[in-house]
């Protein structure tokens, strides 16, 4: 097996997921990677990633948004959330390099047996983007406190 070098872009979600947890309050000011969007005169976006040990300052051409490390996003999932009086545990698996994220229950948990999903489970071939989008839909949905 060859050895890879470190790609951040492995390891952070899409630019366009960044964008939607940063509108959904995902914390932006700590440092660490962030997507730079730089504006062309043309109107053009050219994005790329970058370190930094606290929260960057845009110029007038340029944004930033935070890219939570797939850790990162990990530590905010709740391992357990409750709904409609169940409890839920937070599941991730991968097969053939397609991870899926979600909340389920044992069957023990529910009435008549049977096991139960929350939300729609989320797939992806970048365990980043799949994580993100677990966050974004337990936000939407009330499950996240503010400070998650």
């Amino acid at each position: 097996m060859s050895e890879e070098k470190f790609n951040p872009t492995n390891e952070v979600p899409s630019l366009e997921l960044c964008k939607k947890l940063g509108e959904q309050g995902y914390p932006q000011g700590e440092g660490g990677w962030y997507w730079q969007v730089m504006r062309t005169e043309e109107g053009k976006e050219l994005a790329s990633l970058h370190f930094f040990e606290t929260r960057p300052v845009p110029l007038a051409y340029q944004e930033y948004f935070k890219a939570p490390t797939l850790r990162e996003i990990g530590e905010r999932l709740p391992d357990r959330i409750e709904a409609n009086g169940f409890p839920f545990y937070l599941i991730i698996t991968r097969l053939r390099n397609l991870w899926e994220v979600y909340y389920g229950t044992s069957a023990s948990d529910m009435p008549g047996g049977c096991v139960a999903l929350l939300p729609p489970v989320e797939r992806s071939h970048r365990a980043p983007d799949t994580y993100a989008s677990v966050w974004l839909w337990l936000r939407k949905n009330g499950y996240l406190k503010e400070e998650q």
